[in-house]
């Protein structure tokens, strides 16, 4: 297939829609991208492109969409449990929550825009974009879907850096935490959250609007950028701060909580071993333990954060540095920002797993609630029983054998 005709004739009229930035947090494509697309890009990575595209966002990330909303909607159902009920395990379900709404809107977005191709009508300004996708919902939800993706990023990565010094706090003063780490100190500095990550990407519902095109004798609606999107200093101070604040300090915030914690535990545990006391030992060893199982847990949190969220840092610090951001629009970047995608998205739903391989106490909840444990028990007594038959059968045929 040839490369698509980004430059075509109704540029004027039709403007060269590109598709939504919902991981990486940058612009959309400007006005003048069709004719540096032309002149610069290197139209030889196009089929490769329409390969990466198919099998990464259009097959790939739906799969991992729908496990992670499976895991997510499990760890909504543990983590309310009301022996799970406290301030960490808050910051956990605010997470989850956060999850839930950006892998639901990529799933719907990738599975539709991306497993049927039809992002491709919308990159080569195709007409049957008009004709073959519905304006309501599909062509305003390619055009709008951004918005609550990126709030809902937002609220996640921020969740991850909150509920990181929440636990420092608890570790490394543990007297003070009694105060203000508490469960309705949790709540507040979730609504918090959530309120920032409303703030933070207000402006992005200020940037589109319904606008009106033709084509010839053919006229349309279509969801457009208004003057604020055109808005050379609005660019140049928001994208960047957006960025700053919605991957960068997360992410190194959460590098050094990540090494700080680490360090504190590795203390404790030094401490531990010298104490003279044997009850106190025994004590303290068994209160430590759990505290140091639930640090592991963030511990293994952050750390899939910072390593799937690492690309996503270094695009968005590019956008940032590069002057002229048309060349991120080039096939060759496209490609590479498919896979930041991926990761990001992989980020959102692995908590289920993370959860279950380092949270003892939800791992237990988790098979007391489908009734695992049972099974469990009834497995282990069925065994037991199996080997007792057996004992008594080969204790019978050895007496059998004793009397011939």
């Amino acid at each position: 297939m040839d490369a698509p005709p980004v430059n075509s004739s109704h540029t004027k009229t039709w403007p060269p829609w590109n598709s939504s930035d919902l991981l990486t947090i940058a612009p959309n494509v400007s006005n003048t991208s069709s004719l540096f697309m032309d002149n610069v890009c290197d139209q030889s990575f196009w089929e490769t492109r329409l390969q990466v595209e198919f099998y990464v966002r259009g097959v790939i990330i739906p799969i991992i969409c729908f496990v992670g909303l499976i895991g997510s909607f499990l760890n909504l159902i543990i983590l309310t449990r009301p022996n799970m009920v406290n301030p960490i395990n808050m910051f956990l379900l605010g997470l989850d929550i956060a999850d839930i709404g950006v892998l639901f809107i990529l799933g719907i977005y990738y599975t539709y825009f991306y497993s049927s191709q039809k992002w491709i009508l919308i990159e080569s300004n195709s007409t049957e974009w008009l004709t073959t996708v519905p304006l309501w919902p599909w062509r305003v939800f390619w055009a709008v879907a951004v918005i609550p993706a990126n709030f809902f990023a937002t609220v996640s990565n921020t969740h991850a850096l909150g509920v990181s010094v929440f636990r420092y706090i608890a570790v490394r003063f543990p007297v003070k935490a009694h105060n203000c780490c508490s469960n309705n100190s949790a709540k507040k500095i979730i609504i918090a959250i959530y309120i920032w990550g409303l703030l933070l990407n207000s402006p992005d519902f200020f940037q589109k609007s319904m606008m009106e095109g033709s084509i010839g004798n053919f006229t349309f609606n279509y969801m457009g950028y208004s003057k604020l999107f055109h808005n050379r200093v609005f660019n140049m101070i928001y994208y960047p701060v957006r960025v700053i604040f919605n991957i960068l300090i997360p992410w190194f915030a959460c590098l050094l909580l990540s090494i700080l914690l680490i360090t504190t535990l590795r203390r404790r545990m030094a401490a531990t071993d010298r104490r003279r006391s044997v009850a106190a030992l025994v004590k303290n060893t068994l209160r430590s333990k759990r505290k140091d199982k639930i640090t592991v847990t963030l511990l293994a949190v952050n750390l899939s954060f910072l390593i799937c969220q690492f690309p996503a840092a270094v695009w968005g610090m590019l956008t940032w540095l590069v002057e002229n951001r048309d060349m991120f629009y080039c096939h060759s970047f496209q490609i590479a920002r498919a896979f930041i995608d991926l990761l990001g998205v992989l980020n959102f739903a692995t908590n289920f797993f993370l959860y279950a391989i380092t949270h003892k106490d939800f791992r237990q909840t988790f098979s007391r609630v489908f009734g695992l444990q049972k099974l469990k028990t009834g497995l282990f007594a069925s065994r037991k029983n199996n080997k007792a038959l057996y004992s008594e059968i080969r204790t019978n045929n050895t007496t059998r054998q004793t009397n011939v």
